[in-house]
């Protein structure tokens, strides 16, 4: 059953649907939306995620923050909505009384929000990350040339253009060589944010992991500027990557998938790893 439920908070309504299952388990998903967006999710992702989970027993919880969709409120970006995650939960439990934790779900910057936020929650027993958001103009410049410049010199219809005059070289070079300034401005600067006293949102992300205990599932897109850029800083850095390698983290990776998963088979496959991980944790 799928139902309209509203949050409140202060002055504020988050509106959600709530999608209810016979034989319910203990553990709920509530799913967050990556902004801008809204609870359906691209390509209707987040209603047909829920639906296929709700099938198997896991009750979901689908939302808009304040200011997005449906809900009332003034729009705050990701690093803003701790109160809007916490809402939401308590709802959830008001409403499901049989689940006892919750799994928090979100892509991107959504992604990004559930690790600033799960540390210091109550009753939140693991977390999916789907391409998780950490993007610099330093991070976009090394993805940018590493994955499409490059590649479009191995590439015949690139070559072709060339050939038939339609390659637009000054605009091209132009963000290339603003690209490799990015790059060699971000050497002279500290590039590794996690030891200094700022509270970035990368410091933020990396200090939510390293102090989550729970299982975390990450699942990344091969075909998305914004997955491969997350990719890189993980291998760039020992501390985030000695965090990918201990125990309870698993990494599944989806080489020919967008950042949104937007075609059939790969929305599939990434139901089936949400689900098979979800069954695994009771």
């Amino acid at each position: 059953m799928e139902k309209p439920v509203k949050i409140p908070l202060e002055n504020d309504l988050l509106c959600g649907i709530l999608h209810t299952a016979d034989g319910a388990r203990d553990t709920g998903v509530l799913i967050l939306p990556g902004g801008p967006q809204t609870r359906v999710g691209s390509h209707r992702q987040f209603v047909l995620l829920a639906r296929s989970l709700a099938k198997k027993g896991v009750p979901v919880l689908r939302f808009d923050y304040r200011g997005m969709g449906d809900s009332t409120g003034v729009m705050r970006n990701f690093e803003e909505v701790d109160d809007d995650i916490d809402a939401a939960i308590k709802l959830f439990f008001d409403e499901t009384p049989n689940i006892k934790n919750v799994v928090i779900l979100g892509l991107c910057d959504a992604a990004s929000a559930a690790l600033m936020y799960a540390p210091g929650a109550k009753n939140v027993s693991g977390m999916i990350l789907l391409n998780p958001w950490i993007r610099s103009a330093a991070g976009e410049a090394k993805a940018r040339l590493k994955y499409y410049y490059f590649q479009r010199l191995l590439n015949i219809h690139f070559w072709r253009k060339v050939i038939g005059g339609r390659f637009e070289a000054g605009t091209s070079m132009s963000y290339f060589f603003g690209a490799i300034k990015e790059i060699i401005g971000s050497n002279a600067r500290d590039s590794e944010p996690l030891t200094s006293g700022a509270e970035t949102f990368p410091k933020r992300m990396y200090d939510g992991l390293a102090g989550f205990d729970n299982p975390v599932l990450v699942i990344m897109s091969g075909s998305d500027l914004t997955g491969r850029e997350f990719r890189d800083y993980v291998a760039s850095s020992k501390m985030w990557s000695k965090l990918f390698e201990r125990e309870g983290l698993t990494q599944r990776n989806l080489e020919q998938a967008d950042h949104t998963f937007s075609k059939r088979e790969w929305r599939d496959q990434v139901e089936e790893w949400v689900s098979e991980w979800l069954l695994n944790l009771e």
